[in-house]
């Protein structure tokens, strides 16, 4: 946090102790990222030498927090809001650390009170606020992290997934805990209402599915992968509750057969080869692997085939060993042969300099995952 705040802006007659004063509190930030414990050592005997200027005493305090002695730094940071000589700014800096002192000590009920004051102070209104966002988070209290990120949008200081539907989302989940479906339901329109969140989507199906109203559920989850394909597997997964009573399950297998094709995931493919061996038998199952596999291979969905066949009598078998090959080679050949250590770019051919961040004998071999057996000892 020591680098957050800027320096005084140079005047050519500003003094030579504030200079110097400066220096120091440059010096404190600078050292976060080196010797901690030599440089509070070195710190702490500037300090108290006599010239202990206002600058350096927040840097040194925060020093402190950042190297665990949060006791060290709340008791400075008290000690400055002692001095009548503290500018506006400098106080006001001061009380900010001293909360975040006390958030690093997990006296989130001292850290909340002072946040909560310097909120109404427009120079640092936003930082605070982002604080109380945090601590609101922390002990899940979700009405006033919803606040804190109303009073934040205009600024845009909120950070990715702090959304005011997720913040719904959980009061929801803590509604059906309660078994409270009317309070429940309250939520999901509200977060529905913020906008598309897939996770509101898949508890509104979760919720559909617990009423019976499999049909209902199915249309709220086709449309999520084309939304937001990282959350194939939830929407499979309900998807299959949806079908539990259900033998006719080829709505079930069209869906997951176009979800796969056009956002690939290796495993998706055992959950649905499970319904199906169980609707529709081994056989079945075998062939729905088989055509996903010859799709998109995958090496999840290559183990759940060979499981299959260890089941299958070794006549009806015979048909599917042919895949095997020509799938292992696939997965073999996509693999990248090369990467780099420094920024991730991958190749087939060997670059003694990287084309994606130009550091010299930066790519190393790929190797496919080898599994090393446990050696006992006895």
């Amino acid at each position: 946090m020591v680098g957050r705040f800027s320096l005084l802006s140079e005047n050519p007659h500003r003094t030579d102790a504030l200079r110097s004063d400066r220096a120091r509190a440059k010096g404190l930030n600078y050292s976060l990222n080196e010797k901690v414990q030599s440089t509070l050592e070195l710190a702490t005997e500037t300090n108290d030498t006599g010239k202990k200027s206002t600058e350096s005493r927040i840097a040194l305090g925060n020093l402190f927090r950042c190297s665990g002695e949060v006791g060290r730094a709340i008791d400075l940071h008290q000690s400055l809001l002692g001095d009548p000589s503290l500018s506006e700014e400098q106080h006001g800096k001061s009380v900010f650390e001293l909360g975040m002192d006390f958030m690093r000590a997990g006296l989130f009920d001292r850290a909340e009170a002072i946040f909560m004051d310097l909120k109404n102070d427009p120079s640092c209104r936003d930082s605070a606020l982002q604080q109380l966002l945090q601590i609101y988070q922390h002990e899940k209290d979700w009405l006033n992290a919803i606040d804190c990120t109303e009073a934040l949008k205009p600024s845009g200081k909120i950070r990715r997934g702090e959304t005011i539907s997720q913040f719904y989302c959980e009061m929801l989940q803590e509604a059906l805990t309660a078994n409270n479906p009317v309070l429940a339901n309250r939520f999901l329109v509200k977060a529905l209402g913020e906008g598309s969140c897939p996770r509101a989507a898949l508890l509104s199906a979760q919720m559909a599915i617990s009423e019976q109203r499999y049909q209902d559920a199915l249309n709220i989850l086709r449309p999520i992968p084309t939304e937001d394909s990282r959350y194939n597997t939830q929407v499979v997964e309900l998807m299959i509750e949806c079908f539990e009573d259900n033998e006719n399950i080829l709505e079930l297998i069209d869906a997951v057969g176009q979800m796969h094709a056009d956002h690939p995931s290796g495993e998706i493919i055992p959950l649905v080869s499970g319904m199906v061996r169980k609707k529709q038998g081994i056989v079945a199952a075998s062939r729905f692997v088989q055509g996903s596999l010859r799709v998109r291979p995958s090496l999840r969905g290559l183990h759940e085939l060979l499981v299959l066949i260890a089941d299958l009598p070794e006549k009806e078998a015979k048909p599917y060993l042919h895949d095997l090959s020509g799938i292992s080679s696939q997965l073999v050949f996509c693999h990248p042969s090369y990467k780099c250590v420094q920024c991730g770019f991958t190749g087939s051919e060997l670059h003694w300099r990287c084309p994606g961040c130009h550091h010299w004998e930066a790519l190393s071999a790929c190797e496919l995952p080898v599994v090393h057996s446990k050696q006992t000892t006895h």
